[in-house]
């Protein structure tokens, strides 16, 4: 998914159509709210311990990309109105950095809470856009790991169900007064995540399977009647994925799963979050250098592609060895220090996963 966001990018620099990059970010989005729902409930922590392992997650890798962005910022302006493939996407870009530029200190502020999901347009134009342009996900994926324990919580409790039944809903119909970047124009998707969920500890519990499959059926239908018929593609490819990773050997489905296995595929996975986020540096500088060649269009297309992508995933092993996993380890460190030092009362009341009875005690 994150090397479809990259060909995208590349495909609209070279002035082609569309290539539904929100699609992939939406299997992102199913994925995290999964993978986050589960962490939730099978390590029952407090909520700081939580939050602090999800900040260096999200936040050392994103900053070194903030950082360099900043920098580039005259650069992207210069490459975009320059390559010889001019399209709305590069237009764009270019009126994106000039926007950057022009109130940068506000940009700058909001990037770096990676709140920049929560600022309106009114208020701050394409705030999610301006800086690190692709990481208007990231900002909403951290908001998301912000109200997720509350979240989940209420699942826990029926009473609650009909607050975060109207929570969901406010989010969902205040999304035209925000962003496309803010957690309510995404939370159908983080939904069909915890349905997924639900499904696959019933699975594994041999609980009955309706209704985390009515839960999953609901949030699908959902995103499909907000999004229109192109929702289908992340629904269908995540299904895909998940009921081959269920199946038992030897079936049609465990054999997707086998070539997901495939130990090329595991490592562009375990680098994907770098690679998501600093493939529009390896763009911008590769666009720079040829763009002081007066190449042919061709020759030019090919050579940005081509070196677009061996500098990517260059620069995605580095931030993920020097960045990323440094940072995970410090993080789980931290939190787990944190968890130690906090007293029982307050960690039962925090604890986003226990039963009604341990945190009345």
């Amino acid at each position: 998914m994150s090397w479809w966001v990259v060909a995208g990018h590349i495909a609209t620099s070279l002035a082609f159509s569309n290539f539904h990059n929100d699609l992939p970010v939406d299997v992102f989005i199913i994925l995290s709210g999964f993978v986050i729902f589960r962490l939730i409930d099978l390590k029952r922590e407090a909520y700081i311990p939580f939050i602090t392992r999800r900040a260096f997650r999200l936040f050392p890798a994103y900053l070194l990309a903030l950082a360099i962005s900043v920098l580039l910022l005259p650069v992207s302006q210069q490459v975009f109105a320059n390559l010889p493939f001019q399209g709305p996407a590069n237009a764009t870009r270019v009126q994106l950095a000039m926007e950057a530029q022009r109130h940068f200190w506000p940009h700058f502020f909001v990037h770096l809470s990676l709140l920049q999901g929560l600022v309106p347009g009114w208020l701050l134009k394409s705030s999610p856009l301006t800086l690190v342009g692709q990481a208007w996900s990231v900002s909403l994926e951290w908001q998301f790991y912000l109200v997720a324990p509350l979240a989940f919580y209420a699942i826990q409790h029926r009473r609650l169900w009909l607050p975060l039944a109207i929570a969901i809903v406010v989010l969902t119909l205040t999304t035209r007064y925000v962003t496309t970047a803010y957690l309510g124009a995404k939370v159908l998707m983080f939904g069909v995540g915890l349905g997924s969920y639900l499904y696959v500890r019933a699975v594994e519990t041999g609980k009955p399977l309706l209704p985390a499959l009515g839960c999953w059926g609901a949030f699908a239908a959902l995103s499909i009647a907000k999004g229109g018929l192109i929702e289908i593609v992340p629904l269908g490819l995540w299904a895909i994925v998940l009921f081959a990773t269920l199946s038992p050997p030897r079936t049609l489905l465990r054999r997707v799963n086998d070539i997901l296995d495939a130990p090329i595929l595991l490592r562009l996975g375990a680098i994907s979050y770098s690679t998501y986020l600093i493939h529009m540096v390896a763009l911008v500088s590769t666009g720079w250098v040829l763009n002081h060649f007066g190449l042919p269009r061709t020759a030019y297309a090919i050579l940005l592609a081509a070196l677009t992508v061996a500098l990517t995933y260059f620069l995605s092993e580095a931030m993920f060895r020097w960045v990323e996993t440094p940072m995970n380890k410090f993080g789980q460190r931290a939190a787990k220090a944190i968890a130690r030092r906090q007293e029982p009362a307050l960690g039962n009341i925090a604890v986003v996963a226990a039963d009604s009875a341990k945190i009345q005690a």
